[in-house]
């Protein structure tokens, strides 16, 4: 859960600086590599809105997963689906190139994810969240 923290700390600072960079170069070069101005203000808005309810939601889950409550479970199966769901229709949307440092933690955080929620509903220690 804490390397998972970390990631997603790391995650957004990161991609945010690689977008810029990779944006700044991009147009010196004459290069469109984003989506449509219109666009990009409606997926800035709505990256803000994930990140300032999801992140805090995940955070609660964490919290929830260790202690043991029967709900930490199901709401982090919900906040990770959501959140996989709208990354995927935010890349149908835009095309842009990403660092490969962004890509490796992005994995690394989707593994952990999974790994979290296996441990949650498919191990010998998923027994112990119906009891409390």
């Amino acid at each position: 859960m804490v390397a998972e923290a970390v990631a997603t700390a790391v995650l957004v600072p990161v991609e945010l600086l690689g977008g810029f960079v990779v944006g700044n170069v991009a147009d010196r070069r004459g290069l469109v590599l984003g989506p449509a101005p219109e666009i990009v203000g409606v997926v800035l808005l709505a990256s803000c809105c994930l990140l300032a309810v999801c992140v805090p939601l995940s955070v609660i889950c964490w919290v929830g997963l260790y202690n043991l409550k029967a709900w930490s479970r199901w709401l982090y199966l919900a906040v990770t689906a959501f959140m996989s769901l709208f990354g995927m229709a935010v890349g149908v949307i835009d095309f842009s190139i990403q660092w490969g440092l962004i890509v490796a933690l992005e994995q690394v955080a989707g593994m952990l994810s999974g790994a979290l929620l296996a441990m949650a509903f498919w191990s010998p220690a998923a027994d112990r969240f119906s009891l409390r």
